[in-house]
């Protein structure tokens, strides 16, 4: 009889334990989200300063970056249930990218060289085809160093709207966080602060961004 009691009493403590884990809150932010990155303004960006000029460089800068029009990779943030988090551009979404933006920059070379002189005359003194310069001139284009300071990873502090990140083998700075609203699979992002680097001097044109759980 007493061990049927003891057991009794064990199996309660555990429906109880159960119950109470079932109640526990989940924090809405677990999970992993999407936003949709278009590199052309990360790129409009980084050459700001060349871009802004009225030279025939910028002329020509101007009409290759709008290979990158309408390209886009996917920046992930997953944040996880025992308070780690990490930040990424998705890899086979930088392929796809890459190899759109080598295709629409084949198709840009004539008005791109137009600008230097004739097409033509260019191709016969270098003994190129336009396939052979479009090869030349794409060989380099790494997407991952246009998205350098995307890749994040640490710990994370979710309390109300803010999500304080605290990098690898720091303490919490109370001046890096993400302010941020989840809305069952939406995720908006209303502003941030000391983190993602990719982002700085463009908050103006991208917040708030819509993060997508996926």
């Amino acid at each position: 009889m007493k061990t049927i009691r003891k057991i009794t009493a064990l199996t309660l403590v555990f429906v109880f334990v159960l119950s109470l884990a079932a109640c526990a809150p989940k924090d809405e932010l677990v999970g992993k989200w999407k936003y949709d990155l278009e590199l052309k303004p990360v790129i409009e960006h980084t050459f700001e300063t060349l871009l802004s000029s009225d030279d025939s460089k910028a002329e020509m800068y101007r009409e290759i970056i709008k290979a990158f029009d309408g390209v886009s990779v996917d920046f992930i943030m997953e944040f996880k249930n025992d308070g780690t988090y990490s930040a990424y551009v998705d890899e086979e979404s930088a392929k796809s990218a890459v190899a759109a933006v080598k295709a629409k920059a084949t198709d840009l070379l004539p008005s791109f060289f137009s600008i230097m002189g004739s097409l033509d005359s260019i191709l016969s003194s270098q003994g190129k085809t336009l396939k052979n310069l479009a090869e030349i001139f794409t060989k380099d284009i790494n997407i991952n160093d246009l998205t350098a300071g995307s890749s994040l990873s640490g710990k994370y502090i979710h309390e109300n709207d803010k999500i304080y990140l605290i990098m690898d083998g720091s303490e919490i700075n109370e001046n890096i966080y993400l302010t941020a609203a989840v809305d069952g699979d939406v995720m908006i992002i209303r502003d941030f602060s000391g983190t993602l680097d990719i982002f700085n001097n463009m908050k103006d044109s991208i917040l708030p961004m819509k993060l997508n759980k996926v």
